[in-house]
């Protein structure tokens, strides 16, 4: 079974620091609530995904555009999307 995201060093120490779960990742990546893309770096996206168990929070994914797996360079919590999505 292929791998669907692999994690940057910076993102998992993201993971840890903000304990966010990787299901999240997963989960914004297949089932985002709104993408857009990386202001900067065209090979990159923004995921975002509401996390009802994690307070409502929105989950912002940071990911590499194309291909299997996807890498991801970081992972946040984006208080300025909080009712957006």
């Amino acid at each position: 079974m292929q791998e669907i995201f692999i994690l940057t060093e910076h993102a998992q120490e993201r993971l840890q620091k903000r304990k966010i779960k990787q299901e999240w990742i997963l989960r914004a990546i297949q089932e985002p609530d709104l993408t857009r893309p990386h202001e900067n770096l065209p090979d990159r996206e923004h995921v975002f995904k509401k996390i009802e168990e994690y307070e409502g929070r929105v989950l912002k994914v940071v990911k590499s555009k194309e291909g299997l797996p996807f890498t991801i360079y970081t992972v946040h919590v984006d208080r300025g999307m909080k009712g957006k999505v």
